[in-house]
């Protein structure tokens, strides 16, 4: 059985997209002292409209970025983002491999855009066993807009790619936009479930693509400030994930700097789980 451990062992995350105006020199600055013990980063772009991030190319932050981890003590959550196309190059991402080695990351999120079925399983289970010699995790992310949808079918691909590094993240919007239910994650296999992304929502949404996206990207909000079933997904994380507090909000990012929507997100996070775990030991 899956069991949530009280927050004070939990493994916190800042997810990149809740600070994405500012550098990732700072966001390690900014994840310590909002009390998080780790921080995710982008060095790849998510969408054709960005470009690839500069701790990617520069060797001066890489090492810049590794000191301050160091000193802060905090780790690095997740390193974003592998998009895999019907014509992805497995060897181009040696390089993100390398970076990711050197600032002891663990754990790398992908996403499939690939509709073809076999040929989408083929090329995440090359790219695991590609990421293997740097002692890496890939997690494959469910969005209701790519070739992965949901739960059930992300840990179809992971299952039959038969990679010991295979896993699978769990984005709260997500899962309910993608039409995810509890009982196919209770079925997922906790050991390949390593991180959970927590967001809240309106529970009635426009179930156009491009609404959904459009939210996913500039109008979540912080846990217990929506109506998404949290409890029940909170439950359900086993006690090795990374919980990554991921609410990309347009208006917050204008309205609060860095370092108080880091802490007003963790802060309502870790109070939705004692609430959880306290239901849960009655």
């Amino acid at each position: 059985m899956i069991t949530a451990s009280r927050h004070s062992t939990r493994n916190y995350s800042l997810a990149f997209l809740t600070i994405p105006d500012i550098g990732p020199l700072e966001a390690v600055h900014v994840a310590a002292d909002a009390g998080y013990q780790m921080v995710g980063l982008r060095m790849l772009p998510a969408t054709a409209e960005e470009s690839p991030y500069p701790i990617l190319s520069s060797q001066r932050l890489l090492r810049e970025v590794a000191a301050a981890l160091d000193g802060r003590g905090i780790r690095v959550g997740d390193l974003e983002i592998i998009r895999l196309a019907p014509d992805t190059d497995i060897g181009a991402f040696t390089p993100f491999f390398e970076r990711a080695q050197f600032l002891n990351a663990r754990h790398v999120t992908v996403v499939n855009d690939d509709p073809v079925d076999t040929r989408a399983i083929e090329t995440f289970s090359r790219l695991c066993e590609s990421a293997l010699p740097f002692s890496l995790t890939m997690n494959l992310e469910p969005m209701p807009w790519s070739a992965t949808r949901n739960i059930a079918e992300a840990d179809h691909i992971v299952g039959l790619s038969q990679q010991e590094n295979a896993g699978i993240l769990v984005d709260a919007f997500h899962f309910y936009r993608g039409g995810s239910r509890l009982e196919q994650l209770k079925a997922v296999p906790s050991d390949r479930l390593n991180i959970f992304q927590i967001c809240d929502a309106p529970a009635a949404f426009d179930p156009a693509p491009d609404a959904i996206r459009h939210m996913a990207r500039t109008a979540r909000k912080i846990p217990g400030q929506g109506e998404l079933d949290l409890a029940s997904l909170i439950s359900l994380i086993p006690a090795s994930a990374v919980i990554s507090i991921e609410v990309p909000n347009r208006r917050s990012i204008r309205d609060y700097p860095p370092l108080d929507r880091a802490a007003r997100a963790l802060a309502a996070t870790q109070r939705l789980y004692d609430k959880t775990c306290s239901q849960q030991a009655v």
